[in-house]
């Protein structure tokens, strides 16, 4: 696996290029599937209360484009961190930078926000190039926005401990092109330290319900694949193992402990796939002609929160779905004409 190849995929596979033609390709969505999303938003897309779907969290989520069928739409400059309910209701928008922000994360206390934020500027050729990376929090009212990280740490994809007192995420000390690695910070900004330091690329971490270990996707064996160390770095262990040209990548630990979600193309197609905490029973939950990505338990264990990509999926257009635990029932939250993705489902009481 070559380093550029895995460097497009740590925020998921949704390069700049991807994005340009999706923005392009939608242009030529059919008026009738516009009509049907639109509908089915309406209508409110089954939205009755049931054992699965109540209980009145909230998922906050990335608005990518406001609409992928406006000339001149670009995610880099427009990408915004909004929260909703879980059935879809009553969205609200949080951020309001020039940026691309995604890989939102709630704090236990479901105060704030923390999430990832792509500042792009011109690259003197009359195009743009990525200026820099941070950590920022909002609050859930969107008054109040504090960036935890220097930019050119490149700092991306925040987890909290249970406890609200550290963040861990990736990013790279020298600002450079080198692979990135894993930090811990306090909320306020202080106490920054390196959890991993290696020739290898280590992301998109995930703490643990008890604290005790991090899940994340790394190369170090060739090929990128979910490993779990302990909470000071010790320890590190492989769970999945497929052969070079797959990639597993995205962790996501149960409220219990006891499993992991990740998504992987491991058979042809990027597919919702969960596993023992020890790496065993690994079973895909997903089968969509188009991408299934970014994964993320509900409180309660017992739903999924996902992005997929809507007909016509080689447009790549993602919109938030939830399904149970088992890869049933799969419902639609969103719909054009915005684009929307990286779902984090609060696992508390919000305040």
């Amino acid at each position: 696996m070559q380093l550029k190849q895995v460097l497009l995929w740590l925020a998921g596979p949704t390069t700049a290029t991807a994005r340009k033609n999706a923005l392009v390709a939608s242009t030529a969505i059919t008026l009738s599937v516009a009509i049907a999303c639109t509908s089915s938003l309406a209508r409110g897309r089954d939205r009755s209360p049931s054992p699965e779907r109540s209980g009145g969290g909230k998922i906050a989520f990335t608005r990518v484009q406001e609409d992928v069928r406006r000339p001149g739409s670009d995610y880099r400059f427009e990408a915004e961190i909004w929260v909703m309910n879980e059935d879809g209701t009553h969205p609200k928008r949080l951020t309001h930078n020039t940026s691309d922000d995604f890989g939102a994360a709630w704090s236990p206390d479901g105060k704030h926000i923390a999430f990832g934020a792509t500042q792009f500027g011109p690259d003197g050729r009359g195009g743009l190039v990525m200026t820099g990376q941070s950590i920022f929090l909002v609050d859930i009212e969107g008054t109040a926005q504090v960036r935890l990280t220097d930019s050119a740490m490149r700092a991306q994809f925040p987890s909290w401990s249970s406890d609200g007192k550290t963040i861990v995420f990736h990013g790279s000390r020298s600002g450079g092109p080198g692979p990135p690695e894993l930090f811990l910070i306090d909320p306020n900004g202080t106490t920054l330290r390196q959890l991993t330091e290696n020739t290898w690329s280590d992301a998109r971490p995930d703490w643990s319900p008890d604290d005790r270990r991090i899940a994340f996707q790394s190369d170090r064996e060739g090929s990128v694949e979910i490993h779990v160390m302990n909470a000071d770095g010790s320890d590190p262990r492989q769970l999945t193992r497929d052969p070079p040209g797959v990639i597993n990548q995205a962790p996501d630990w149960s409220p219990d402990g006891k499993r992991i979600l990740f998504q992987s193309n491991r058979d042809g197609n990027v597919e919702i796939y969960v596993m023992d905490a020890d790496g065993g029973n690994q079973t895909r939950l997903t089968h969509h002609p188009g991408r299934d990505l970014d994964a993320e338990w509900s409180a309660d264990g017992t739903r999924i929160a996902f992005d997929r990509d809507i007909p016509p999926v080689d447009e790549e257009i993602r919109q938030l779905f939830i399904m149970r635990a088992d890869g049933s029932d799969p419902t639609q939250l969103t719909g054009l004409p915005s684009k929307n993705g990286h779902a984090a489902w609060h696992r508390g009481r919000i305040p």
